[in-house]
C-alpha cells in the first residue's frame, strides 16, 4: 500500500503493477482443470458464467453479470427500475420490445424458430422493407435507439433517434411516439396523431388513412411521401438526408433553393404547394388548388394543373410545354421549350428566363427581391407614388388623409384626432366620419354609404347616405329602372305617371300624335336622332357607352363613370384605373375615393392608414389606436388581442399582480430563477441555486452495482436527508470520467450546513477546496470508514480535476476484489479525493454526492 498527500501519478501506476502481481500469484492456478468451461453466446448475448444472457433485459444480469435486480424491479435496456420505459413491456421482469424480439415477438414467450427474425411483431424469414437484420433482430435505423443510424449504434439515457442520428428530441415535423421519432403525416402506425394505426392495406397521406397517396405524393413502403422535399424520401424512396439538411426540388442541400421557402423543415413553393399556399400552414380545402399563392378551384389564366399542381409550363423545368415533360440535368425551360441558356434580353435564374430590369422577385440580379410596395425599374427597387402622394419612409402616402404623415412627412396626429385636408383635427367636419382613420362623407361616399365599409354596388351611387340607382342623364330611376321620362308612356314627366291609351308621351306629356322630327316607338315620341335605346330606328340600342348622336351610337360614358380604353370605369374605387386612367394600385391595395390604400387581408386590420394584427400588435391591441401599457420591468405584448406583458430578464412577477408588473428579483434565495423557486440552502446567484455536495452516512464495498447503482445510492441518501434535485456520485470508472458525469454549476457548491465548498465548477476542480466535504445529508460529521487508509477515506477513483484514476475502481465498481482509488473527507488541497491506491475492495467507504 501506498499513501502520501502528495503524490506523482507514475508513482501510482508503481504500485498498481506491484499489487496486481501479488494479486495474480496469490489467487490463480496453474491448473488447467480449475479453468472454468468457456461459453459460447450468439450474438447480441454475454456469458455470465455457464449461462448465456441479454444483459440489456435479463434481471438476474442487468447492464453486467454482477448485477441482479431487486425484487418488484424490472431490467428495462440495462438498468434496473421500478418500471419498463416507454416502448417497453413486461415480461417476467424482462423490458422487452415486441415488434422486434425474438424471444417475445409480438407477445411475452412468443420465441421465433431458428433461423426467422421478429419483424414488426411478426416471426419471418427476412426483415421487411426499410428494417435491417442486426444480429438477428428487425431495426428501423431511423427511429430505433438500439440501432440508431448503424447496427448496435445505441443512443444515451433520455435521447431518441430521429433521423438516423441520436439527440435530446426529434427534429421539426417529427413528433415522439412511444420513444420513436415519426412524421404523423406519413406513417402508418401513427397516422395523424401517436398511435392511430392504419388498417391494412391502407397508406397514411397527409395524415389520413386512404388506399392510395394522392396527387403529388408517392408510396414508399405504405408511408406516402413527397420525393421534392421529404428528408427521409429525398428523390427517391429511402434516400435520407444527412442532419442539418434539408430536400429541396428532390435534392438534398443546405438550405432551400432559390423561390423556396422553408416550412416545418420542409422547402415548398408557396405559390403552388397545395399544404402551404401564400404561407406556411395555410392548406387548401378539398377539391381546391393553390394558384399563384391562392386557393382556388382551378388555375389563373396563364397556369396549367399538373398533378394537382398550378405550374407555368412556359417556364418550369419539370413541366416544359405540357404536363410531365422534364428537362434533362442543366437545361432550362424558355417559352415551353427546353434549352440551354436563355434568351439574351433574359436572365437564368434558378432554372427560370427572367428579365432583371423589370421583374419584382429578382431585380437586377437573380437573388433581389423588392420590398412590399416597391417595384422593379431599370433593374433597381425604388417607391413610385400616384399623383398627389409623397414618399415617406419606404412607402407611399397621402398626406391630405395619412395620420401619420399629416401634410408632411412624419407629422403625427394625436390620439382623438384625424387628419383632415393635411390638418390634424380634433374631429371630422359635419357629415363626415373616420372611417379607417380618415374623415369621409357618408352622405355621399360610394364606399362607406351611410356607414363605415358599407359600399354601393356597380351601377349604384350614394345619395343621402343611401345606395341608389346610379342612372345616366337624362334619365331618372323609376322602380329600380333608369328611364326618360320626356317620353316614357308608362312614367310621362314623372314615374307612374301613364298616359291613357291612344294617347303618346311627348316631351314629358300625353298627346295625341307625335310632333316632327320625334317618332311613334311603341306609345313614345322618341328622337332617333339622340335617344339610345332608339338610335337611328325604334328598337336600335346602343351598347353600353354608347351615346347617340346625330342617329348613331358613339363612345360616351354615363354620369360618374371615365371612358378609359373604350371602357367606363369609375376612377373613384376601379384598383386598374384608380384616380385617373392606367393608374394601378400595387400589390395590397384597393383604390378608394380615388387614392390607392392598404387593402388588409385577414387577420390584418386598416390602422390609420397602414395594416396592423390586432391579434399582436401591442400599439394597435384588439382596436386601433389600443395601445398597451408597459408594466415595470416587463415588456408589452399583444396576445389573442389582450394586452400582456412579458418580464424582462431577472425579473418575475410574482404577486401576479399587473398594475405592478415584474416587481420581482429572480436572484434572491426564495424566488431563485422562478417565483416561488427557492434555494434549500445556500445563495442564489445570477438566477441558479448553489449546488449542495455532501459524503453519505452510509459506508459501502466497492461493489456498487456499477456507476447506476452508486447514483442510486447517492439519490437514496439524498432523499433520506429532505434534499431535491438529482444526485450523482463523485466516481470514475474505465470508460467514463467522474468530469464528464456531471453538469457544472456556473453558481458554486455549498455543504448541507451551508458551508462554501467552491465558487464555481472551474474552482471545484482546481484541487483546492474552500473548506473540507465533512457533512453527511443530515448534516453531521460521516462514520469511520475500515481497511488500511484510515477512518477518513472516500471511494473515489477520481483525481481532483474530475479525471480517471486509471486502474482504482474495484473492477467498475462491480466486485469486492480488485483495488480502489480514495480520497479523504477531511482534507481541502488535491487529496480530498485522491490520495491512497491500491486499497482493499472489501473495505467499507462512503461516497461523495454532488447535486447535478
Amino acid at each position: 500500500m501506498t499513501r502520501s498527500p502528495s503524490f506523482a501519478r507514475a508513482a501510482s501506476l508503481a504500485a498498481t503493477v506491484v499489487t496486481l502481481a501479488w494479486f495474480s500469484s496469490s489467487c490463480t492456478s496453474d491448473d488447467p482443470a480449475d479453468a472454468p468451461a468457456a461459453v459460447a453466446c450468439s450474438d447480441g448475448l454475454a456469458a455470465c458464467g455457464s449461462e448465456c444472457a441479454n444483459l440489456a433485459k435479463s434481471p438476474a444480469y442487468c447492464g453486467s453479470c454482477s448485477v441482479a435486480c431487486s425484487t418488484g424491479q424490472v431490467c428495462s435496456r440495462g438498468t434496473c427500475a421500478v418500471s419498463c420505459q416507454t416502448g417497453l413491456t413486461d415480461c417476467g421482469g424482462a423490458c422487452a420490445n415486441l415488434s422486434k424480439d425474438r424471444d417475445d415477438c409480438g407477445g411475452c414467450g412468443t420465441e421465433c424458430a431458428s433461423g426467422m427474425v421478429c419483424s414488426a411483431g411478426t416471426c419471418a424469414l427476412s426483415c421487411q422493407q426499410e428494417l435491417t437484420d442486426c444480429g438477428g433482430v428487425c431495426s428501423d435505423l431511423l427511429t430505433d435507439r438500439d440501432s440508431c443510424g448503424g447496427c448496435g449504434v445505441r443512443c444515451a439515457s433520455g435521447e431518441v433517434c430521429s433521423l438516423g442520428s441520436c439527440a435530446l428530441s426529434c427534429q421539426t415535423e417529427l413528433a415522439e411516439c412511444q420513444g420513436l421519432c415519426v412524421n404523423t403525416r406519413t406513417s402508418r402506425d401513427h397516422c395523424g396523431g401517436c398511435g392511430q394505426r392504419c388498417a391494412k392495406g391502407q397508406v397514411c397521406s397527409n395524415g389520413t388513412c386512404a388506399l392510395s397517396c394522392q396527387k403529388q405524393l408517392t408510396d414508399c413502403d405504405g408511408a406516402c411521401a413527397n420525393l421534392r422535399t421529404d428528408n427521409a424520401h429525398c428523390g427517391a424512396c429511402g434516400n435520407v438526408c444527412p442532419a442539418g439538411f434539408v430536400c429541396s426540388e428532390g435534392t438534398c442541400s443546405v438550405s432551400c433553393q432559390q423561390g423556396l421557402q422553408e416550412c416545418d423543415g420542409l422547402c415548398v413553393n408557396t405559390q403552388t404547394d397545395n399544404a402551404h399556399c401564400g404561407a406556411c400552414g395555410v392548406a387548401c380545402e378539398q377539391g381546391e388548388l393553390c394558384s399563384a399563392g391562392q386557393c382556388a378551384l382551378s388555375c389563373v389564366t396563364g397556369l396549367t394543373e399538373c398533378d394537382g399542381v398550378c405550374v407555368n409550363t412556359q417556364t418550369d423545368r419539370f413541366h416544359c410545354g405540357s404536363c410531365g415533360s422534364v428537362c434533362p440535368q442543366g437545361e432550362i425551360c424558355v417559352a415551353g421549350d427546353c434549352s440551354i441558356e436563355c434568351p439574351p434580353s433574359l436572365d437564368e435564374c434558378d432554372g427560370s428566363c427572367v428579365d432583371t430590369m423589370s421583374d419584382n422577385q429578382h431585380c437586377g440580379s437573380c437573388t433581389t427581391a423588392c420590398p412590399t410596395g416597391q417595384v422593379c425599374s431599370a433593374g433597381t427597387c425604388s417607391v413610385t407614388c400616384q399623383t398627389g402622394q409623397l414618399v415617406c419612409g419606404q412607402g407611399c402616402v397621402n398626406p391630405k388623409s395619412d395620420n401619420d404623415n399629416c401634410g408632411a412627412c412624419g407629422v403625427t396626429c394625436g390620439n382623438g384626432q384625424s387628419c383632415f385636408n393635411g390638418v390634424c383635427t380634433v374631429a371630422c367636419p359635419p357629415t363626415f366620419a373616420p372611417c379607417g382613420g380618415v374623415c369621409v362623407d357618408l352622405q355621399t361616399d360610394d364606399e362607406n354609404c351611410g356607414a363605415c365599409g358599407a359600399p354601393c354596388g356597380p351601377g349604384r351611387q350614394c345619395s343621402g347616405g343611401v345606395c341608389l340607382l346610379a342612372c345616366p342623364a337624362p334619365t331618372v330611376a323609376c322602380t329600380g329602372v333608369c328611364t326618360n321620362t320626356s317620353h316614357d308612356p308608362a312614367n310621362c314627366g314623372s314615374c307612374g305617371h301613364a298616359c291613357t291609351a291612344g294617347l303618346f308621351c311627348q316631351g314629358g306629356s300625353c298627346s295625341a300624335s307625335c310632333a316632327a322630327p320625334l317618332v311613334d316607338c311603341n306609345g313614345a315620341c322618341i328622337d332617333v336622332n339622340a335617344t339610345e335605346d332608339h338610335c337611328g330606328g325604334c328598337g336600335i340600342a346602343c351598347g353600353w357607352g354608347m351615346s347617340c348622336v346625330g342617329g348613331s351610337c358613339v363612345f360616351q360614358c354615363p354620369l360618374g363613370t371615365t371612358a378609359c380604353n373604350k371602357l367606363c370605369v369609375d376612377v373613384m374605387t376601379d384598383g386598374s384605373h384608380c384616380g385617373s386612367c392606367a393608374n394601378v394600385c400595387g400589390p395590397g391595395q384597393k383604390c378608394s375615393n380615388g387614392m390607392c390604400v392598404p387593402s388588409c387581408a385577414a387577420p390584418l386590420a386598416e390602422c390609420m392608414g397602414a395594416c396592423r394584427d390586432l391579434q399582436t400588435d401591442p400599439a394597435n391591441c384588439g382596436a386601433c389606436s389600443n395601445t398597451c401599457m408597459q408594466p415595470a420591468s416587463a415588456k408589452p405584448v399583444c396576445v389573442a388581442g389582450s394586452c400582456a406583458f412579458v418580464c424582462e430578464a431577472g425579473h418575475g412577477d410574482c404577486d401576479g399582480q399587473a398594475s405592478t408588473g415584474c416587481e420581482a428579483l429572480l436572484t434572491t434565495p426564495e424566488d431563485c430563477g422562478a417565483c416561488g423557486s427557492a434555494c434549500q440552502i445556500g445563495s442564489c446567484i445570477q438566477g441558479q441555486c448553489q449546488k449542495v455536495v455532501f459524503v453519505t452516512s452510509t459506508l459501502f464495498d466497492g461493489n456498487l452495482g456499477g456507476l447506476a447503482g452508486a447514483d442510486q445510492k447517492c439519490q437514496q441518501a439524498a432523499t433520506a436527508g429532505g434534499w431535491k434535485g438529482n444526485f450523482k456520485a463523485w466516481l470514475s470508472d474505465s470508460s467514463t470520467a467522474a468530469k464528464d458525469r456531471m453538469i457544472p454549476s456556473a453558481s458554486g457548491y455549498v455543504l448541507t450546513d451551508g458551508t462554501t465548498l467552491a465558487d464555481s465548477w472551474a474552482d471545484f476542480t482546481d484541487g483546492s477546496l474552500k473548506g473540507p466535504i465533512n457533512r453527511t445529508e443530515f448534516k453531521v460529521s460521516p462514520g469511520q470508514s475500515t481497511g488500511s487508509c484510515g477512518g477518513m477515506s472516500v471511494l473515489t477513483g477520481t483525481y481532483s480535476g474530475g479525471d480517471t484514476w486509471v486502474g482504482y475502481n474495484c473492477n467498475d465498481w462491480s466486485s469486492t476484489a480488485g483495488q480502489a482509488g480514495l480520497g479523504l473527507w477531511n482534507m481541502t488541497d488535491m487529496t480530498w479525493s485522491a490520495t491512497c491506491s491500491g486499497a482493499e475492495c472489501a473495505s467499507l467507504h462512503p461516497l461523495y454526492c454532488i447535486q447535478q
